[in-house]
């Protein structure tokens, strides 16, 4: 064995930046050598790296080294390292001894080299140790080892192939963002993009892809996919990535057994001789509530009659829980998505002109006098609607004078007044109904009138009587709660009102009844809605389960489902604002005319203006110094993008007032 402090002169088999590889040893200095690579290159190597000494000295000839590098990496090919494990005890051995052993000979040091470089190469079965010295690894190292390599092979695999698939998808990508022929083979990253959009579930891929090609998030990919003609414009994508649930086929079949089901006559009191009439919008089917008026004892009498859902539709049924998941009935311009299934919340469940219905009646007693409610009483009944009224008819009535309707009108003016006076905020800015008729978009505005504040209120009315009512009987119910506003804003005019609203809390759900400040009221349920939103099914099962005098649900039972209906109705009400959202955009992004326009922000980079007449907010691009806050300007759409929501304006004739 050569002294280590006398290598001048020998070639040595050394690691160097994680390879063997051998080097001429050409000075010594205490444990560091100076040594010349196959390379040519000079270096200083720790006398620890060095893992073997060749037996003669040589000449730092570089080509010489170029040679022997080359030769030991051929000669390490014909170890199997695998075969000498298996022959060998575990112990350690001396490296010239097994490979005497294994060749039949004394080997060489380029052998002894190309042996360590495979034991280096493979990583198992051996360790080398100093002194030209190995040992055997025991079977469960080595099957740790094996175990470990086989896992970093595979991550290495699927680093180089998201590699490669990332590559070919930023290539698609940049084709659809240039609008540029899609190969076949390509259509594979088209399929995956759609999933992607579509789907609720991760793709890691197409995420990281998507943040290089700065496209962040999945409209933009949408409005991409639409551009090149791969997707329907009017594909309604976000309901299957947000899974909204369909209906089962036992849900159905449920369905179809509540259907033949005969009108329930138990405890029920009939009021099928009252005059009871609907008021409602002319392409509603769904009528869930109805109204009677009788004047008797210097007092009028109101009916409020509420659709019975809850007497079919129980805790535990499948319809139950899929209401629960569906949260409220979808009206969309190119569709409605019931809670409920069609023949129950359009025929079984609905006030239908004619037909005898199971409903829950609020009645109430007003004195004639001041128009104070004397008395309250929630009823089980059987109800037969005489007339169906549209909101345009009644409001013809009242603008006639017609005593009736004014006096109805009248009384729900005081009630409303009554809220006002406590602090009710009524913000009502106008309402854009969008539909598809016949594949042509309509819209229309829809502004508050007095036939449907006169609904309207009945309705608060109803809800408002009946939170008492079940606070008063300790009736376990999921109440609607408002805050008050964190600023009061004097309002004037609508700009007033869309800067109210950002001082304003969001309604929030309780079982212990609370103030709504927004209504004025010091507590607030819903159950008035039966057939279209689960929180007013769960309110109204409760109440008439406390009427027949059977279990309600447990306030823990609500509070169960809290977390689920609070989630669910996110769902919903994104979904209902973005389909409608969606086409009223893209019939903007066909219109011409010219609209008016209010400056609500400004800054360095252009205006936020609001469009009265859309109920929606568009962007001004550029420099508009000259205009104010609150101004009137007459704007046109530039451009308008249904997917990604961006609404481009252009002044139409700059600084002239509207």
């Amino acid at each position: 064995m050569i002294p280590r402090n006398n290598l001048v002169g020998y070639i040595v088999e050394t690691i160097y930046k994680d390879k063997p590889t051998c080097a001429f040893v050409k000075q010594v200095k205490g444990k560091k050598l100076i040594v010349i690579l196959p390379t040519g290159k000079e270096e200083i190597l720790d006398m620890d790296e060095i893992i073997h000494v060749g037996i003669q000295k040589s000449s730092a000839d570089i080509q010489d080294l170029v040679e022997k590098n080359k030769l030991r990496d051929q000669i390490k090919q014909i170890f199997n390292l695998h075969e000498l494990w298996d022959i060998l005890e575990e112990k350690e051995y001396d490296t010239i001894l097994v490979l005497e052993l294994y060749l039949g000979r004394k080997p060489t040091d380029d052998e002894v080299a190309g042996f360590y470089r495979k034991i280096i190469e493979t990583n198992n079965f051996f360790k080398i140790i100093n002194n030209d010295k190995i040992i055997k690894l025991s079977e469960k190292e080595v099957n740790e080892i094996l175990e470990r390599q086989r896992k970093e092979k595979e991550k290495i695999q699927k680093e180089q192939e998201k590699i490669k698939n990332q590559q070919e998808l930023i290539k698609t990508i940049t084709k659809l963002i240039n609008l540029q022929d899609i190969e076949e083979q390509e259509k594979i990253w088209i399929e995956k993009l759609k999933n992607y959009v579509v789907s609720s579930e991760k793709d890691e891929l197409v995420e990281e892809t998507l943040k290089i090609k700065k496209i962040d998030n999945h409209p933009k990919i949408f409005d991409l996919l639409v551009k090149n003609n791969f997707v329907d414009p009017d594909y309604f994508y976000e309901l299957y990535r947000l899974k909204f649930p369909e209906f089962t086929e036992k849900d159905l079949q449920e369905s179809a057994e509540i259907f033949k089901k005969e009108i329930n006559l138990e405890q029920s009191v009939d009021l099928t001789h009252l005059n009871t009439f609907t008021i409602d919008s002319e392409e509603t089917k769904d009528f869930d509530d109805a109204i009677s008026v009788e004047v008797k004892d210097r007092k009028t009498i109101l009916y409020v009659h509420i659709s019975n859902v809850s007497l079919f539709i129980k805790p535990g049924s499948n319809l139950f829980e899929k209401a629960l998941c569906r949260m409220q009935t979808l009206y969309l311009p190119d569709n409605v998505i019931p809670m409920l299934p069609t023949e129950l919340s359009e025929e079984k469940f609905s006030l239908k002109k004619g037909e005898l219905r199971n409903t829950l009646t609020f009645k109430f007693e007003i004195s004639i006098n001041d128009l104070s409610i004397i008395n309250f009483e929630p009823i089980i009944s059987l109800i037969k609607v005489k007339n169906r009224f549209t909101y345009s008819e009644i409001d013809k009535e009242i603008e006639s004078g017609e005593k009736f309707w004014n006096t109805l009108y009248k009384i729900m003016s005081e009630h409303k007044n009554y809220r006002l006076q406590r602090g009710a905020l009524i913000i009502f800015l106008p309402e854009i109904i969008v539909r598809v008729i016949n594949g042509e978009l309509k819209i229309k505005k829809i502004e508050m009138t007095k036939a449907r504040d006169f609904v309207s209120e009945a309705m608060i009315l109803t809800n408002y009587y009946s939170a008492q009512f079940m606070e008063k009987n300790n009736i376990p119910a999921l109440y609607r709660t408002q805050r008050d506003p964190q600023k009061i804003i004097p309002i004037n005019n609508i700009v007033d009102m869309l800067n109210q609203l950002k001082y304003i809390h969001k309604v929030e759900f309780s079982t212990i009844p609370k103030p709504h400040s927004g209504l004025g009221l010091k507590c607030y349920l819903t159950l008035t809605s039966p057939i279209r939103r689960f929180i007013d099914l769960l309110n109204q099962y409760q109440l008439l389960s406390f009427l027949t005098g059977i279990p309600t649900l447990t306030e823990n039972d609500i509070l169960k489902m809290l977390p689920e209906i609070e989630s669910n109705i996110q769902r919903a009400q994104y979904l209902q604002t973005r389909r409608n959202r969606y086409f009223l955009l893209k019939f903007l992004s066909n219109y011409k005319e010219r609209t008016k326009g209010i400056i609500l922000e400004k800054d360095k980079n252009g205006a936020k203006v609001y469009l009265p007449e859309f109920n929606i907010i568009g962007k001004l691009k550029g420099n508009y110094s000259e205009t104010k806050t609150n101004q009137e300007i007459k704007v046109t759409i530039k451009k308008c993008n249904p997917y990604t929501e961006e609404i481009d304006l252009e002044l139409y004739q700059e600084g002239e007032l509207w």
